[in-house]
């Protein structure tokens, strides 16, 4: 198993029409933000503005969580929902789809043949061997991953892979990881 602990300075930080938009994991790395040509994104946006515009992003899906603050979300013009913070949120990139309120959001997308699952875990989880993990630590928490301790800040993010065997993450305290798996 590798841990690697991402570092902020390797972050792609842009605007967009609503705030700003930082890049944290991008796969493969070398292709660039450019629909049909990455599998996998993974980022955090500032949404500023009272009422956004979610970029169309065809062939690929999405989930989204807000970090800090109530929004709605609605797609194709139907129903309002309510995303409270950390609660994930599933949607089709090919949706038009608006968000209502403010708040800095978690997001992950990745093409639809790409077999991703996101959750937020609180206590702990098995680490499948042969699967790739990306955490983002919401908030100050220790972790041990397998036999390693980690004081990690709100805010980290970390990129493990698994080649043979499984493994595990314990936290220490309920603050809760978005754990994304591929």
């Amino acid at each position: 198993m590798t841990i690697h602990v991402l570092n902020k300075d390797e972050f792609i930080t842009s605007t967009w029409s609503g705030g700003k938009t930082t890049q944290m994991f991008l796969s493969p790395a070398n292709v660039g933000y450019e629909i049909g040509k990455f599998d996998i994104r993974i980022s955090s946006a500032t949404i500023e503005i009272e009422e956004s515009n979610f970029s169309k992003l065809p062939g690929y899906d999405r989930i989204i969580c807000t970090l800090n603050n109530d929004i709605l979300i609605q797609h194709n013009d139907e129903k309002k929902t309510l995303l409270k913070p950390l609660q994930l949120h599933a949607f089709s990139g090919d949706d038009i789809t608006k968000s209502f309120g403010q708040c800095t959001d978690f997001n992950v997308i990745y093409k639809r043949n790409f077999s991703v699952n996101c959750n937020v875990i609180t206590t702990q989880q098995t680490l499948d061997a042969h699967k790739t993990y990306f955490l983002y630590v919401s908030d100050d928490c220790k972790v041990t991953i397998n036999d390693s301790d980690y004081n990690f800040a709100k805010g980290t993010c970390v990129y493990i892979t698994h080649e043979t065997t499984n493994g595990y993450i314990n936290l220490w305290q309920p603050h809760p990881i978005i754990v994304v798996e591929f």
